[in-house]
């Protein structure tokens, strides 16, 4: 029995000093200006915008619509050391609609040609991003989580809610990269 708990003991220590051993291969990449600016390919992508219309007894309605980046070429963001960035490239998505009574509606593919200039502004103790751009005449700002940040890849989430009158918008959005 003593044999049996010693080879136990030294199996636990076997394990601890291993697993200790694989916890220094120091894999950090700090978040610095320095080590963001670069291009990044981009390879996922999704949106989810979800509506809710409350009634004035009460109930509510909501209406969920997803889209999915699907095909991604050359789909790059590189950012500049002068606080600018450029996204292009053509991307295939595909929208699912989910309405309040359960019906899903899948729509056909669509490719979208990405040619966005902007500025970024990097916050590393926060880990954020804020991506600033025009489209089609509309200003838009986003402030991005930066989820992960390693030497070969960026994933970024955005949510917002926005509530006028009796209909609430909430969207999500995650976005991910390899450098």
């Amino acid at each position: 029995m003593k044999l049996l708990k010693s080879l136990f003991v030294l199996f636990v220590a076997a394990t601890l000093v291993s697993c200790s051993s694989d916890n220094n291969n120091n894999d950090t990449y700090d978040l610095t200006l320095e080590n963001f600016i670069d291009t990044y390919s981009q390879f996922f992508s999704k949106n989810i915008v979800a509506e809710t219309v409350t009634f004035s007894n009460g109930t509510s309605s909501t209406t969920t619509t997803t889209t999915d980046g699907i095909i991604f070429q050359d789909v790059n963001y590189t950012f500049s050391n002068g606080g600018t960035f450029i996204a292009n490239g053509l991307l295939t998505t595909r929208v699912t609609i989910v309405s309040a009574s359960g019906e899903t509606t899948v729509n056909d593919d669509v490719i979208v040609s990405l040619d966005v200039n902007g500025t970024y502004s990097l916050n590393s103790t926060n880990s954020t991003l804020t991506l600033s751009y025009q489209i089609e005449g509309q200003n838009i700002t986003k402030l991005y989580d930066i989820t992960r940040f390693t030497e070969s890849e960026l994933y970024l989430e955005y949510e917002n809610e926005v509530t006028i009158g009796d209909i609430t918008t909430n969207t999500f959005e995650e976005l991910r990269f390899n450098k």
